[in-house]
């Protein structure tokens, strides 16, 4: 997923009634570390460890007391891993100074933009949608132009996002993607285009068989009634 706004993309296995298995994401991060170490002129191998860090930085704070999904804009950043994001960033840092920048590094510069703003509204969107257009480029993948899309929207305006979304809706590929349907409710929403957010929104539930999921989408189904 986007990387990283939780509007479009999350770690949770599809079928795990939890958001997060934090088993996995120590896993991953270990791994990546230690692929790092053994490499650590790879530049790609120093990103991928930069974006694990900088992303399990915000674990605490994906869910809440009842394991209900928490987006990013709504998380509380006091609670982010301070250790992990400075670890982020100086991985971060050495793989950009060996001079070649490939996807895992793109995807690791947009993490350390979101892990930067001390409110969700000093996130420097544009700086996003520029590293999105960067990631597209080199990497080319419907998610990515979904992720691009969704920053769009936080930079320009829902209308501005939603046209981008419906364009990537119309290809066809992402049909089935239940992040597509629920990027497509949010903006919809924030339109007070309500009868087709709900519809998107049924259709994302259609799509997800996650428990914190469906009830993030049932709640904001409920709430358009």
């Amino acid at each position: 997923g986007a990387p990283d706004d939780d509007r479009t993309g999350s770690t949770a296995p599809s079928a795990d009634p939890g958001l997060v298995r934090g088993d996995l994401c120590d896993e991953a991060r270990w791994l990546a570390g230690l692929v790092a170490d053994l490499a650590p002129d790879q530049p790609e191998a120093l990103g991928l460890a930069a974006l694990l860090a900088f992303t399990d930085a915000r674990r605490a704070t994906r869910t809440g007391p009842d394991g209900e999904l928490v987006l990013l804009e709504d998380q509380d950043r006091s609670r982010w891993d301070a250790d992990l994001i400075a670890s982020g960033h100086q991985l971060l840092e050495a793989a950009l100074l060996e001079g070649e920048v490939g996807p895992y590094q793109l995807q690791a510069a947009i993490a350390a933009v979101l892990a930067s703003a001390r409110t969700s509204g000093a996130t420097n969107w544009p700086m996003i949608v520029h590293l999105y257009t960067r990631l597209h480029a080199c990497a080319p993948d419907a998610v990515i132009a979904l992720n691009r899309a969704v920053a769009i929207a936080m930079a320009e305006g829902p209308a501005v996002g939603l046209d981008h979304l419906d364009a990537l809706a119309a290809g066809g590929e992402l049909d089935d993607y239940r992040y597509l349907h629920a990027a497509r409710a949010d903006l919809l929403r924030r339109l007070d285009r309500g009868p087709e957010a709900a519809a998107a929104y049924r259709r994302a539930l259609d799509l997800t068989d996650n428990a914190a999921e469906r009830a993030f989408l049932a709640r904001r189904l409920d709430d358009l009634s």
